[in-house]
């Protein structure tokens, strides 16, 4: 599968190269280095490549959005209509003030509402970029939590993120990405499934 990657950092690096390891074409954008864009696609091989983000989102079939919070709209901006696109979300909605919607709403609903014409799953955010990078694949996994409104755009989704390496855990609608946003219960907090079936059990329901 094609998969355009939209904020190059932490998470959207690892991510690219483990979805090349899994025989994926992917092609990194949105890092304020090219010489970081072009050494990301050089390490990822197997003709990965790297470019604006509007040449992300033309090339792929799947787009992850991983910019910081802070440059999410200079991020869809640059990248231009996503009409028809899964849009894999995974941005962390920290401010300068600390996360944002501590009260009510998620940043995952607050990007679905931006790209209205495109399938958002969120997914990855809730796991720190340091075990994606050296947790995945692990024995047990450890579970990767997604929620969105499209059944057919979260099982393409599932697929992706057990390709690299973790267990999938659907929480249902997008609203309960609350529950994986930094406020949130399962935010940075690493589990197996038999851990997970213990915890989400107990969440409020939302």
């Amino acid at each position: 599968m094609k998969i355009g990657i939209i904020g190059s950092g932490n998470i959207g690096a690892n991510l690219g190269k483990l979805w090349a390891d899994a025989g994926h074409e992917v092609f990194y954008s949105f890092s304020r280095s090219e010489d970081k864009l072009r050494q990301l696609a050089a390490e990822a091989g197997d003709g990965a490549r790297w470019g604006a983000p509007a040449e992300a989102v033309a090339f792929a079939d799947v787009i992850l959005l991983a910019p910081p919070y802070p440059a999410l709209d200079a991020a869809l901006k640059a990248a231009g209509s996503m009409n028809g696109k899964i849009v894999i979300d995974a941005v962390n909605p920290f401010t300068d003030k600390g996360p944002a919607y501590a009260d009510k709403g998620t940043a995952a609903e607050e990007v679905a509402a931006k790209l209205p014409s495109a399938k958002t799953v969120k997914a990855y955010n809730h796991i720190w970029y340091q075990h994606i990078a050296t947790r995945h694949h692990a024995n047990p996994p450890l579970t990767a939590f997604i929620s969105g409104d499209d059944a057919e755009a979260k099982s393409i989704v599932k697929t992706l993120v057990e390709d690299t390496g973790f267990y999938v855990w659907d929480l249902g609608a997008l609203r309960t990405a609350r529950w994986t946003e930094p406020h949130g219960a399962l935010f940075n907090k690493p589990m197996t499934q038999a851990e997970a079936a213990e915890i989400v059990p107990t969440l409020t329901p939302i």
